[in-house]
């Protein structure tokens, strides 16, 4: 199994001699009373890590989090909560 493509997070924040703690990364959560956070679907305790070697490519990939995606609907608008993690 190979890692993510070069540029592209990993997601278990670790890597060959590393921890999470090593890293830069992004917190994803959803707001309170969020719709998504119901039971059946992502759950209240919903929370997502993305690992980044540097904080150049953390802070790229958070402003490019931040854009409105362009496969959603004019109208649409995404409700997660991104956080940024310094080592």
């Amino acid at each position: 199994m190979s890692g993510p493509p070069a540029g592209v997070g990993r997601q278990d924040g670790k890597g060959a001699g590393e921890t999470a703690m090593d890293r830069y990364g992004i917190r994803i959560t959803l707001p309170p009373g969020d719709t998504m956070s119901a039971p059946q679907l992502l759950g209240p305790d919903f929370e997502a890590f993305r690992w980044y070697e540097s904080r150049e490519a953390r802070d790229d990939a958070f402003e490019a989090m931040q854009r409105h995606p362009d496969y959603y609907r004019s109208g649409d608008t995404p409700t997660q909560v991104l956080s940024k993690i310094d080592p």
